[in-house]
């Protein structure tokens, strides 16, 4: 099958927020677009939006569910050919405790958030390490640095793109594909303002950044790659701080994502989960 030449750029969670921001930018470097999120209608629009551009596919998809979504990568890089960008930048959460979560819902979380990163990284790179180029770059959380209050399949999640990451970065130096995770802070995006995230959103909304100003750092990472960018880079004072005293690292975000009133319902109680938001 012959493949226009503009190079292909994969983003995950483009509905909106950071994925739909990072499409626009790298539309207008002249790459080639798959987008993914479980948002038709958004998807359509972003995809009209970029219709002078070198070219923009869609795929409407639900990453928590395994086999669906590996039929559907699968193909699609049989389609569009090898991708030289992916951007791993889907995600979602439900801000409630561990024993509070269902066992499904946690098992969901981490498909989104890590399985689904890893499944497309895993079919994308042999095609980037024969070619000598390209850039798996994974969106991550500034609480894989230390876990907040309601998130622990979600950081567990992160964390664990994080290191794999790393792992990568350091099995294939020098190759001419770079690896990097990017965490970042509060973003104002969709993520924030279901019924999922709706009581943390309003005690950190102050810290929100618009989701531009990470799409725009992402961007950079094409001209000077590097393992890790965080966004705000203020973020990397956790760093420091957990390397100084974890305990109070701690303290200091448990104390700053820990609702109001923390809820007391078991995990019978759990309503139905809600929709996801996928970047």
């Amino acid at each position: 099958m012959t493949h226009p030449q503009a190079p292909l750029a994969i983003v995950t969670g483009a509905s909106g927020g950071i994925g739909a921001c990072v499409a626009r930018r790298l539309a207008r470097r002249g790459y080639r677009l798959a987008l993914l999120g479980r948002d038709t209608h958004r998807l359509a629009n972003l995809q009209a939006e970029l219709h002078a551009g070198p070219g923009c596919t869609t795929l409407a998809l639900d990453l928590a569910d395994p086999a669906p979504r590996r039929r559907a990568l699968v193909n699609l890089l049989a389609e569009q050919g090898p991708a030289e960008v992916v951007v791993n930048n889907a995600g979602y959460n439900v801000y409630r405790r561990f024993v509070d979560t269902a066992a499904d819902e946690h098992d969901a979380i981490t498909q989104v958030n890590y399985h689904a990163a890893i499944e497309l990284t895993r079919l994308a790179l042999p095609a980037m390490l024969e070619r000598r180029r390209g850039w798996v770059i994974n969106v991550t959380s500034v609480s894989a640095k230390m876990g907040p209050w309601g998130h622990a399949a979600y950081a567990a999640a992160k964390a664990a793109l994080v290191t794999t990451t790393q792992s990568l970065a350091a099995e294939h130096p020098r190759t001419g594909v770079h690896f990097t995770y990017v965490n970042p802070g509060i973003v104002d995006t969709a993520y924030y303002h279901g019924p999922a995230m709706g009581p943390l959103w309003q005690s950190v909304r102050r810290h929100a950044i618009p989701p531009d100003a990470v799409a725009r750092r992402i961007e950079t990472l094409l001209d000077r790659p590097r393992l890790e960018l965080a966004v705000p880079r203020h973020y990397r004072i956790l760093d420091w701080l957990t390397a100084f005293s974890p305990t109070l690292c701690h303290r200091l975000v448990a104390s700053h994502s820990r609702p109001a009133e923390a809820p007391t319902t078991t995990a019978a109680e759990v309503p139905p989960a809600p929709a996801k938001a996928e970047g």
